[in-house]
């Protein structure tokens, strides 16, 4: 039965875990040999494999994650204690980082494509303080707290209309008895690849995209699931190590087609977009389950680092896209391979969010919007 007074460390570490996932896949993407808006002159196939890889499962494990916690503040404290948490931690962030963040992130974008194109900091820095960026558009990496909030109405939607026909109960105990066999594995891998697949015949898998929307939409519900029959992931716990075999087999034929259909991004592919769409899927539902399993075989428990990584990751997350960017920008006159110049991006990038945290967040209000109540 679900415990709403309890600490539930493993899925604090793992919301943790893939939020700095994130934070560390940002700056491998201008080393990768695909179509980017902003590349490196020196890439590496390497960056490929990871990036398809980490980015099949990473959001994905996340919503799960989230709607979980999500669930157990809405047993906890009720309706109007769950949007009243919505509003402060995520509305209100949005709002405050959408204003000052996403004309940051496009002046970085802009400094770092000047610097690649003429081979210079001085240009870079020139077209920056032009001043061109100052304007407001795209979201960027935080259309995940628009998400969040729409995936929490909907979902507190369908819970209201199944509970008003009284059949609430007996779908979570079906879902329950399907997900507790091998079986419900493979149910949730032709779910979630059905899902995944338009986004790869008509792009290349984008996280804004409505397929993907309705992916995550499907990993949040599968959260807030989880929280209700927790007997799921204690069968999950057993078939960890089947789940990740699985992830690493199909990997191969993830990474192949997936970067077919990014040298084709702009074209429609039907075949390709299905085998991306289908192994994405695959990949993104194996991985959240071996690790959902793995850590809660292994990381329920308080730990002093997963206590300090925890509180900072929210922040890591909103504010690492402006200073990755840039830093990429930095590095890119060096004569180096691709590997050090993702080194020297983290070099640089990693000490300046350390600072803002521990500077800007620990020392001012923003400590309880970002960081909210702790306790261990």
């Amino acid at each position: 039965m679900p415990m709403p007074d309890r600490r539930y460390y493993a899925i604090d570490h793992l919301r943790t875990c893939m939020m700095f996932v994130v934070m560390f896949g940002h700056p491998m993407l201008p080393y990768v040999t695909v179509p980017r808006s902003f590349k490196d002159v020196t890439t590496h196939i390497g960056f490929d494999i990871a990036a398809v890889f980490l980015y099949a499962f990473a959001m994905q494990a996340f919503f799960v994650t989230a709607g979980f916690a999500a669930a157990l503040l809405f047993e906890k404290k009720g309706m109007s204690g769950l949007w009243h948490n919505r509003l402060n931690r995520i509305l209100v962030p949005l709002l405050v980082a959408y204003v000052l963040l996403t004309p940051l992130i496009r002046g970085a974008y802009d400094f770092a494509k000047a610097v690649v194109e003429f081979d210079s900091l001085s240009a870079g820095f020139g077209v920056f303080l032009a001043g061109d960026w100052l304007r407001w558009s795209k979201l960027y990496h935080l259309w995940f707290l628009l998400s969040l909030l729409l995936f929490t109405g909907l979902t507190l939607l369908g819970l209201l209309v199944l509970r008003r026909y009284d059949f609430s109960d007996r779908l979570t105990q079906w879902v329950a008895k399907t997900l507790i066999r091998p079986s419900g594995f493979w149910l949730l891998l032709i779910l979630f690849s059905l899902t995944t697949v338009p986004s790869y015949i008509f792009e290349t898998g984008s996280g804004t995209h409505w397929s993907m929307q309705l992916t995550l939409l499907g990993y949040f519900m599968l959260g807030w699931f989880l929280y209700q029959r927790q007997d799921v992931i204690t069968y999950w716990q057993t078939c960890y190590k089947a789940a990740l075999i699985m992830a690493l087999a199909v990997m191969p034929i993830c990474v192949w087609s997936s970067r077919v259909r990014w040298f084709a991004e702009h074209d429609s592919d039907f075949i390709m977009g299905a085998i991306a769409g289908v192994t994405n899927g695959a990949l993104g539902i194996a991985m959240t389950v071996a690790l959902v399993g793995l850590f809660h075989l292994h990381m329920d428990k308080p730990t002093r680092s997963g206590k300090l990584f925890g509180q900072a990751s929210y922040w890591v997350y909103l504010i690492h896209f402006p200073i990755v960017v840039a830093a990429g920008g930095v590095v890119a006159v060096l004569d180096a391979p691709a590997l050090m110049k993702y080194a020297g991006t983290l070099a640089i990038a990693i000490p300046l969010i350390t600072l803002s945290y521990y500077g800007l967040v620990l020392r001012t209000p923003l400590k309880y919007v970002i960081v909210g109540k702790t306790r261990d």
